[in-house]
């Protein structure tokens, strides 16, 4: 997985990561410093080039592509962290951890306003091109 090192690597996340948190009525903020290693970036980059671009393409080829594509993987990217680990686990995650994973996987799943997440901005870009 590109972006969760932190899922993997918990301890040493924690260590490496400054966390903020706080509820304002019914929401919850989360500021965080964690970012993409220029390496985990490449990755991203290659996935989206070799085989999320390739894949949309040829679905839209074939009259195959859902119009609301973007969602379906979207809602999936959001599910993938939630489904593949117990991230209240406190055995496993410190709280700041719980807390980053929360976030990204809101990230991952809602729409950025403002200044764009790589996520969007790749997919922005990937709607411009089929």
């Amino acid at each position: 997985n590109v972006f969760a090192m932190w899922m993997y690597h918990p301890a040493i996340k924690d260590a490496q990561t400054q966390l903020r948190a706080r509820i304002d009525g019914d929401r919850i903020h989360i500021e965080h410093d964690y970012a993409l290693h220029p390496i985990r970036r490449m990755f991203w980059q290659s996935k989206v080039e070799r085989v999320l671009l390739p894949t949309l393409k040829r679905l839209a080829e074939q009259g195959q592509l859902r119009a609301d594509w973007r969602t379906y993987l979207k809602a999936a990217l959001f599910c993938c962290p939630l489904l593949t680990k117990n991230l209240l686990d406190a055995d496993t995650y410190p709280a700041k951890i719980e807390l980053l994973g929360l976030a990204q996987a809101v990230d991952m799943g809602a729409e950025s306003a403002g200044v764009r997440s790589l996520v969007d901005a790749t997919l922005d870009e990937a709607e411009r091109g089929i």
